[in-house]
């Protein structure tokens, strides 16, 4: 038993762009395209692995590589500011669209490929209005300042634009603030679930976890991200699985202001990383000048092995009978010809200043921002063990607070110490200024200034830890001898080894919320839906009645003339199928002929879209074309509720008879000179929807317009 579906005579759709006629080549070749969600933008992954961002006209934008990384993965932000790569080793990296930079990576979770990555975005006005969630006590502190760009490597915070992620928001920008949930899936499942692209509220490692959905075809998120809706490949059947998070759907104003302070702490600590980088730059500047001063008494005192050298004797005798010694009257003389000494001290002066402002501008004011977030924090976790739902252990948090406490404790004494430094080496310069002076003078004085004699002993000092080293090394380098541990005055820990303790234990309480979350997944369904594990599946979830997702699924096998549409309806808390259709296109009408020797049209790509329409790619006797078809126009089959209860599905989805379809919206035929094999298309509500179709095997794309 067959029925056919009559075509409507509506006007063909189908547009290639009007600014752009051309049929463009990635040289190359292409792995992975997509479309840019909000501006006419494409990324492709080439199979050289680079990463190239190109506008509609085919200008390129930006050429990116992934040396010794196989790109599996790519996906765009809603706004287009920031694209995400998932590679084969699991490894993310997060791309600036604008610039092409990598502006964030993570480790992977586990070393296995990475097969999709979604990027989708919720409202959350009716959690952003609630007023204990509006106030926020940094607001009212001044905006942190911009890091300079360095040349050893860029730096996030280093562009005034990047001061906007600590810029206060106002009522009306909380007021459209949405909730944004990425997650990555490999070959086993869901590797990671994130909230606001930074905070992870599940991660999934375990063999025995729930959210190991084996081999994921497709994934879908519905009412409020309390519901996952998967398409899986399982055990030689395609099957439709349900994940559910109660604490996502009952818990979500929780999760939203946690996240939301986590985010803020987390840019925040990595602001103090780069900033601590910054330092080690100048310090490294300090390290250079000292280097000069150093030199030139090793190269003299190697010349005088037999004598015995002590810079504050040496001081000591020119200053009261204004006689140097040998090694001392050589080191003079050099320094005398020595015409780069304005710029030995302008170096060191100003790295002294810069390693001040990033201490007093840049550190200890977000410290105060953490201390204060993390106050806010605890008082919600002690809350919330009390109510039985926390999220956060706020032992954990009194870790980060002592971590913290470390770093500003090291802060200051660092100032400390840089302002004496600073003092005695301004104070050497002064002596050495006067030392060469009376070196060349014909007319000696015969007696120092009070000044040079009263800082004699600072000088010597000053030469004496150069010599060895800076009273600053010990913050920056870990003292490997006892003796000079015993020498420093200042504190035994690094910025480095502080910064990075800091870092680990904000580390333990991001990922603790992970593990409350992942031990409250539940797998509320797994229907086996058709025979076979290589389905291909596009599915779309539609709003019929409020609050009453609908998931609308279309399977299909490439290069298969077979194609199925499923719709799902969730029923507690479960996507359940309650109706399908099983068709084939009709290719002599498409193509217009009048018989094509019976052959059956095969599937390239098939796509559904919010606007309840199917999008297919098909090919048949070396012709390719392209239709758009309504959903609303097919008839579908009610599906028996015990026929999935008794797992009698792929069986009963076998014998649904085929409808030849014919009723399309347009057809598109394509020529000789290009010949697609897959799409991707972005639909827009406020201006013309667009899309690519392009060619994985002659590397050649080009643009259209529905």
């Amino acid at each position: 038993m067959t029925k056919q579906l009559n075509h409507s005579n509506i006007e063909h759709k189908f547009n290639y762009h009007e600014e752009n006629g051309r049929i463009e080549t990635i040289r190359d070749g292409l792995r992975k395209a997509s479309l840019c969600p909000s501006m006419e933008l494409l990324a492709v992954i080439t199979n050289a692995n680079r990463l190239i961002a190109l506008r509609n006209t085919g200008q390129k934008i930006w050429d990116v590589g992934f040396e010794g990384l196989k790109a599996t993965a790519l996906c765009w932000h809603q706004d287009g500011h920031l694209l995400v790569v998932g590679f084969e080793n699991g490894e993310l990296k997060f791309v600036d669209s604008s610039t092409g930079h990598v502006v964030e990576q993570r480790p992977a979770s586990r070393d296995i490929p990475i097969t999709m990555i979604t990027w989708t975005v919720e409202d959350s006005s009716d959690f952003f209005n609630q007023p204990d969630f509006t106030f926020d006590p940094i607001s009212y502190m001044p905006l942190l300042g911009t890091l300079p760009s360095s040349s050893k490597g860029e730096r996030i915070f280093s562009s005034k634009a990047i001061a906007e992620f600590f810029k206060p928001s106002n009522s009306e920008h909380s007021r459209s603030q949405k909730i944004e949930l990425l997650s990555v899936l490999d070959e086993e499942g869901i590797r990671q679930i994130n909230m606001f692209s930074s905070y992870k509220i599940g991660e999934g490692d375990s063999l025995y976890s729930a959210l190991n959905m084996k081999l994921p075809k497709s994934y879908h998120i519905c009412k409020q991200m309390a519901y996952h809706v998967l398409n899986c490949s399982d055990q030689g059947y395609s099957s439709l699985q349900t994940l559910y998070m109660p604490l996502l759907e009952n818990g979500l104003r929780n999760i939203v202001d946690i996240a939301t302070m986590s985010t803020k702490m987390q840019l925040f600590v990595r602001y103090i990383e780069e900033t601590v980088d910054a330092m080690y730059e100048e310090f490294d500047n300090i390290v250079k000048a000292e280097n000069s001063l150093r030199n030139s008494f090793t190269q003299i005192f190697e010349k005088q092995k037999n004598n015995t050298f002590s810079p504050e004797l040496e001081l000591y005798q020119f200053i009261m009978n204004g006689i140097p010694t040998p090694i001392l009257k050589e080191w003079l003389t050099e320094r005398v010809g020595d015409r780069i000494i304005k710029n030995w001290e302008k170096l060191i002066v100003n790295a002294c200043r810069s390693l001040s402002t990033f201490c007093q501008e840049f550190i200890l004011p977000a410290s105060e921002r953490l201390g204060i977030l993390l106050n806010l924090i605890r008082g919600k976790a002690i809350w919330g063990v009390m109510k039985g739902d926390s999220l956060l252990d706020p032992k954990l948090i009194d870790n980060c607070m002592s971590s913290l406490s470390s770093l500003q404790a090291l802060s200051f004494t660092f100032l400390s110490s840089l302002q004496k430094e600073n003092t005695q080496m301004k104070r050497y310069v002064g002596w050495l200024n006067y030392a060469m002076r009376e070196f060349v003078s014909t007319e000696p004085a015969t007696i120092p200034p009070q000044e040079i004699i009263d800082h004699i002993q600072d000088t010597v000092r000053y030469i004496r830890n150069s010599l060895m080293h800076s009273q600053l090394t010990s913050y920056f380098v870990a003292n490997r001898k006892p003796e000079e541990a015993k020498e420093s005055t200042s504190c035994n820990s690094t910025f480095q080894n502080v910064v990075s303790a800091l870092r680990i234990s904000f580390d333990v309480i991001f990922s603790y919320p992970s593990l409350a979350c992942r031990s409250q997944w539940i797998k509320t369904a797994s229907i086996r839906l058709l025979q076979g594990n290589d389905w291909l599946v596009s599915a779309c979830l539609f709003e019929s009645k409020p609050e009453t997702p609908i998931q609308k699924s279309v399977y299909f096998k490439k290069n298969h003339p077979d194609m199925y549409i499923l719709l799902c309806a969730l029923q507690n808390g479960q996507m359940l199928p309650s109706s399908c259709c099983h068709f084939q296109l009709d290719a002599p009408y498409f193509l217009q002929a009048d018989q094509i020797n019976a052959v059956s049209t095969n599937v390239l790509e098939a796509k559904v879209f919010p606007c309840n329409t199917l999008i297919i790619l098909a090919e048949c006797q070396n012709q390719t074309f392209m239709c758009e078809v309504s959903i609303d126009k097919i008839p579908f089959i009610p599906i028996d509720k015990s026929i999935y209860e008794m797992g009698n599905l792929p069986e009963y989805m076998s014998t649904v008879p085929i409808i030849p379809l014919r009723d399309a919206v347009w057809t598109h035929v394509f020529g000789d000179d290009f010949s697609p094999s897959r799409f991707d298309y972005i639909e827009q509500d406020t201006a013309a929807s667009y899309g690519i179709v392009y060619s994985e095997q002659t590397q050649k794309h080009r643009w259209f317009k529905i």
